[in-house]
């Protein structure tokens, strides 16, 4: 009984990974929504310039979970730009104000530089602090107490964040500490987040907790493919910096890919590009990408990779592909130029109605970003081997040897498919056949 070699299913199911992936959406456009400052009132009225300087031991004592001490103040003793920041006691007619505030007399806040930009220092007790404690820093010199972070005094958009505001005379603002703007421009101009303090998790990846991802991003649908495109690291999910930095609004440089295809350069921090890595161009991207094409190859679809951010849109129209390998009365393939297909795939394509010079033909199903590997029963026929595993549905239109086309068999797929099965006959090896578990 002649054998299938393992390293002749490995061909066939490595070509069945060729360009095909999957292109969620990514962080920017219509599902981030940058988080905005949510505690008191935003108003603003003639309220103290400063908090009045009182014995702290006449105060009630409220809770500071982060660490550090604060005592509730009455809020019409206090400033908006303070006031509006503050976690609500004593009956909601108080703030919780850090000991360090009350017994400066309200103060400004210490100086810090973040960035190199100028800033001030604030505590942990502020929960807009606590809330992106993961995203701040002690200052470039981590010249903030233990229990404070340094607050930027503008906004990634060049707005104020208000924190530079607290403690001047006469000042008076919107309540924003903190909390970066809804209006961050795409592309992104301004100071980018400082992501040295995150720890990475993957060459361009950083290390963020889920909580700050559901923080990021309000839309479910976005955030559940967006978490199933990264990988889990140490505190929550493996980000690309690049999205972190720009505060999602990150667009992706241009590129070209197979056919010449206008493409977007994503990140192999996400699992499904680092999967391909091996098998997606390069082009002008970093090390660290690949370039995904803006329009799917098999019908010319807009794939959604240059779409991720408002601010970018694909500058071509959709490729038209010539078809070819007649199957069942239906074209099953599409022309693709030989340079860019893996020289260890090529053996195993025929040219068809392409250009037989410079052009193979490829499986539709194989460059089609939203197709899915048709799992199939391999046949029952006492004479084919692979009678009982379960396998993946190849196109015929790849060539096979005369040794697979003796032992391997159609079982449930299409006519003008065969069914390779996902562990080898003989030793009960993976394959590696595309969509086998």
């Amino acid at each position: 009984m002649p054998s299938v070699r393992p390293a002749s299913l490995l061909i066939v199911s490595g070509l069945a990974a060729f360009v095909a992936c999957s292109v969620a959406e990514i962080p920017g456009g219509g599902g981030y929504t940058a988080p905005t400052a949510d505690a008191g009132p935003l108003t603003c009225t003639a309220a103290p310039t400063k908090v009045e300087k009182v014995d702290i031991a006449t105060l009630n004592a409220c809770e500071c979970k982060a660490g550090g001490k604060a005592h509730c103040v009455a809020r019409s003793k206090m400033p908006d730009a303070l006031s509006n920041q503050l976690a609500l006691c004593d009956g909601q007619t108080g703030g919780c104000v850090p000991d360090t505030i009350i017994q400066s007399g309200g103060e400004p806040p210490p100086a810090c530089k973040t960035s190199g930009a100028d800033g001030r220092c604030l505590s942990l007790c502020v929960p807009n602090v606590e809330k992106y404690a993961e995203i701040l820093t002690r200052g470039d010199d981590s010249s903030c107490a233990e229990d404070e972070k340094c607050i930027p005094c503008m906004r990634p958009d060049g707005s104020s964040s208000g924190i530079c505001e607290i403690g001047r005379q006469g000042s008076c603002t919107d309540g924003g500490v903190v909390a970066p703007a809804t209006g961050v421009s795409c592309p992104f101009t301004g100071t980018e987040m400082d992501v040295s303090q995150m720890p990475i998790c993957a060459p361009g990846g950083r290390c963020v907790s889920e909580a700050l991802l559901d923080l990021a991003i309000t839309n479910e649908q976005t955030k559940t493919e967006l978490k199933a495109r990264l990988a889990t690291c140490a505190i929550g999910y493996c980000v690309p910096e690049e999205y972190l930095k720009k505060y999602g609004q990150h667009k992706p440089a241009a590129c070209k890919t197979f056919a010449g295809i206008e493409g977007r350069c994503f990140s192999t921090v996400f699992k499904d590009i680092d999967a391909q890595k091996d098998l997606l161009q390069r082009d002008v991207c970093s090390e660290n990408e690949r370039c995904i094409p803006c329009f799917n190859p098999a019908d010319g679809s807009p794939s959604g990779a240059c779409t991720t951010v408002s601010c970018d849109a694909p500058t071509t129209t959709p490729p038209t592909l010539k078809d070819c390998c007649m199957q069942q009365g239906q074209m099953r393939g599409k022309c693709f130029p030989r340079t860019d297909i893996p020289t260890e795939y090529q053996s195993r394509l025929s040219d068809y109605e392409c250009d037989d010079t410079t052009e193979l033909c490829v499986p539709s199903e194989n460059v089609d970003l939203k197709s899915v590997p048709a799992l199939c029963k391999p046949s029952t026929s006492p004479s084919s081997p692979t009678t009982g595993g379960n396998g993946v549905c190849v196109s015929n239109c790849i060539k096979f040897t005369i040794l697979e086309n003796i032992v391997l068999q159609q079982g449930s797929c299409r006519s003008d498919q065969t069914c390779i099965p996902c562990k080898h006959p003989q030793n009960g090896q993976p394959t590696g056949a595309p969509g086998c578990k």
